[in-house]
């Protein structure tokens, strides 16, 4: 039993190979958990000529968007309990991700990168969608306003986090075709070479078979056929 439980300690142990790759896919994971509860771009329309703020609005990356009037009241919320619930359970996938990277074995660490994968599309597609629209501009209208706009640091963030788990999941696909690799016998490879050695004929036997195709006979083949006898007359 004590051997059992031994064997089953060392099975989980972590590998250290990998702890490049979970370090990065940790870190991305925890830059993108202040997006799921921050918003990470906002929108104000203040007065020029007063410098008061008339209006404001924050967005969530998963879809809550909240609008707040003059002195911060707030005007109406628009909720998505949806899109939290999608960003909660992908920021937990990619946690399971980075475990099963560290401490699983076998098919179920291909597991990993998918997991990884699917918060880091999404980190990705908001990121890009959040970017294109402003880098903290000021635009001034006709009407005397001013309407800033730009991602908070929730959205930088979440910005860094793509990035970080882009890089992570590189490391996995590199770690996981070295391990691939690695898990060829190597007396597989010996006998691939035995194989061949086999298999190649010697300089003279080779040299013999070209030889036949071309109609000449091997040097030292003898000449097969019936038994020529001699008689005393023809010898004469």
């Amino acid at each position: 039993m004590r051997a059992r439980l031994l064997d089953g300690w060392r099975a989980a142990r972590p590998v250290p190979d990998r702890w490049p790759a979970g370090a990065a896919a940790l870190l991305g994971v925890a830059l993108s958990a202040p997006s799921v509860v921050a918003p990470t771009w906002v929108q104000t329309v203040g007065d020029r000529q007063r410098g008061d703020l008339l209006s404001g609005q924050s967005q969530w990356s998963w879809g809550r968007v909240e609008l707040t009037g003059l002195t911060g009241v707030e005007l109406g919320i628009v909720p998505n309990p949806v899109g939290l619930v999608v960003a909660v359970t992908l920021v937990v996938l990619a946690v399971a991700a980075v475990t099963v990277w560290v401490l699983a074995r076998g098919p179920l660490l291909a597991l990993a990168p998918i997991g990884l994968a699917l918060l880091a599309g999404r980190l990705l597609t908001t990121s890009a969608e959040r970017h294109g629209r402003a880098f903290h501009e000021a635009i001034a209208s006709e009407a005397g306003l001013t309407v800033t706009n730009g991602s908070t640091t929730a959205g930088w963030l979440e910005t860094a986090a793509a990035a970080v788990l882009v890089v992570a999941l590189a490391l996995m696909v590199v770690r996981l075709v070295t391990e691939s690799a690695a898990r060829i016998p190597a007396g597989a490879k010996g006998a691939e070479g035995a194989e061949g050695a086999e298999g190649e004929e010697p300089a003279g036997r080779h040299t013999g078979a070209v030889a036949t195709r071309a109609g000449l006979r091997p040097k030292g083949a003898r000449l097969s056929g019936p038994e020529v006898g001699l008689t005393d007359e023809e010898g004469r």
